[in-house]
């Protein structure tokens, strides 16, 4: 009974010895870099795509991720396995509008040492950004082409705006003539090509923002009739 005492202690022994082996060398292992600056989502459910670049790490296993709402925490799910691969979009969640979230990145070595982990965050906005306003249409005399028509708008109030898009279309926000077109940050647009037919046609504006919330579509109409402007605004 007393050998047996022995040999059991010593196995705990041995375990705990290998433990602090292990935890010894924890950290030691390279970080991943370059993990995505993630900034804005418009997901209430998934994050955004989050990309990192490959540890140095010669031994790398795998590579882990987690969630959370704070700074390298793992609140919201914790750390999943994500093979060797440098990228990941994690589905599943319940976010809130307005909040921060964080996602963590750490490196798993063969041997089980285990790196510190790098952290990015993004903000969810599920809001749509302000419309555009005071749409104009001004054209030439030669008012059944649209070579020479400019195009103008006032700026959204929305104080995150990524872009705007425009597009012509024959009924109130259609784009039957000229498909959605990106405008940058532009005011202004000059409209080429096509011939228009007696009739009315309308200038649609929407706005994008940074975390590709769009808003609703501000119109503006004006009459093709014998070269004859008449405008709708």
């Amino acid at each position: 009974m007393q050998l047996a005492q022995k040999l059991f202690f010593l196995s705990v022994l041995f375990l705990i010895s290998c433990g602090k082996d292990i935890s010894s060398n924890s950290n030691k292992q390279n970080s991943v870099s370059g993990l995505s600056n993630l900034s804005k989502s418009n997901s209430l459910s998934s994050s955004p795509l989050i990309n990192w670049s490959a540890s140095t790490t010669v031994d790398v296993l795998r590579y882990e991720y987690c969630i959370g709402t704070s700074s390298g925490g793992c609140e919201l799910k914790d750390w999943i396995s994500n093979g060797l691969n440098l990228s990941a979009t994690i589905t599943g969640l319940s976010l809130v509008d307005g909040s921060i979230y964080y996602v963590s990145v750490r490196t798993i070595a063969k041997d089980l040492t285990v790196s510190s982990p790098v952290t990015s965050s993004w903000t969810v906005d599920n809001t749509a950004p302000n419309p555009a306003s005071g749409l104009r249409i001004i054209t030439n005399s030669t008012l059944s082409s649209m070579t020479s028509t400019s195009l103008s708008w006032t700026a959204s109030t929305s104080p995150d705006v990524l872009r705007y898009e425009y597009c012509i279309g024959s009924s109130a926000q259609g784009c039957e003539i000229k498909d959605w077109t990106g405008n940058g940050l532009n005011l202004t647009a000059a409209l080429t090509g096509n011939t228009l037919s007696n009739g009315t046609y309308y200038l649609n504006v929407r706005v994008v923002d940074e975390a590709l919330n769009v808003s609703s579509i501000s119109s503006a109409g004006w009459t093709v009739t014998n070269n004859n402007l008449n405008s709708q605004n």
